[in-house]
Order: structure tokens, then C-alpha cells, then sequence
């Protein structure tokens, strides 16, 4: 869906929130996946950004995606914060090879 979004619209420049780096930066650190906001990896910020675009998929694609489900939208909103439990919670809980 998101590439359907940005293969039909004709290609501009990027603006870029520069604040929004720092958001990144301190939700990594609040995750525990950094030791300072200051020096975040590529990878947790990567990570980051996979949750957020997960969560922004199910709340911008409910029109699409709940008639492909066929159910209404109180369902639709328990099986997605179920399957965002399912898929998101052991990906940050899991314990870390060392």
C-alpha cells in the first residue's frame, strides 16, 4: 500500500522534520536500545521506524484493510492491537544473545 502511495505520485524532494531524529533518538533510549540519546545506532533507529510504520499501516489502511478481514471496525481494532502485540512485543522483550 505504501508503495503503491509513493509509485503514483511524481517524485519531489524530501522535506525532512529535523525534530523528528530526536523523537527517534529518545524512543530508542526509552526502549533500551541505546545507552544515551545522544549516540543512537542506524540500527535501532531503523527499528524504530518498523514499529511506527507497522502502527501507521493498520491506523491509514483500516479502509482498505478491514474489508479484506470482513469485519467491522471494533474487531478490527482488537485483532490489530493483538497482532501488533504478536508481532512487535517479542521482537523487543526477547532475550539478547550476549
Amino acid at each position: 500500500m505504501i508503495l503503491f502511495g509513493y509509485f503514483n505520485k511524481t517524485r519531489h524532494g524530501v522535506t525532512l522534520d529535523i525534530g523528528m531524529s530526536q523523537y527517534i533518538s529518545n524512543i530508542a533510549f526509552a526502549m533500551g536500545l541505546s545507552e544515551n540519546r545522544e549516540t543512537v545506532s542506524t540500527e535501532a533507529k531503523a527499528r524504530i521506524l518498523a514499529v511506527w510504520n507497522t502502527v501507521l499501516n493498520f491506523i491509514s489502511g483500516e479502509n482498505f484493510f478491514r474489508p479484506l478481514l470482513d469485519t467491522d471496525r471494533e474487531e478490527y481494532i482488537r485483532v490489530v492491537k493483538e497482532t501488533l502485540k504478536f508481532i512487535l512485543v517479542p521482537a523487543f522483550t526477547a532475550e539478547k544473545d550476549s
